[in-house]
């Protein structure tokens, strides 16, 4: 067995001592409630989701004011949009299953 792989199961062990210790205080009421509030937030992120993709062409489109603007920096802002959504979006239900 390489060192890398016991070096990672130890600091794997530690870490879930750690958290067993950590949380162990902690009531089912206050994770229910983690988890009802995760579960309003991902409803919402949704609908701001949604909501993007219905306003589209206005949020990511051509702007009247900056006619000059490359369809690469759009591409850029609908990229920095998208992985920022996806982000909160696949921690939130990491979360909620854990």
């Amino acid at each position: 067995m390489s060192p890398v792989k016991v070096v990672g199961k130890a600091t794997y062990r530690l870490a879930v001592v750690v958290l067993r210790r950590h949380f162990c205080g902690v009531g089912s009421a206050m994770i229910v409630f983690i988890k009802i509030a995760l579960a309003l937030f991902l409803v919402a992120w949704s609908g701001l989701g949604l909501w993007m993709l219905v306003k589209y062409d206005r949020l990511f489109g051509r702007h009247p004011d900056d006619p000059s603007e490359s369809s690469g920096a759009r591409a850029l802002n609908v990229t920095q949009v998208s992985s920022v959504w996806f982000g909160f979006f696949a921690v939130a239900v990491y979360f909620l299953i854990r």
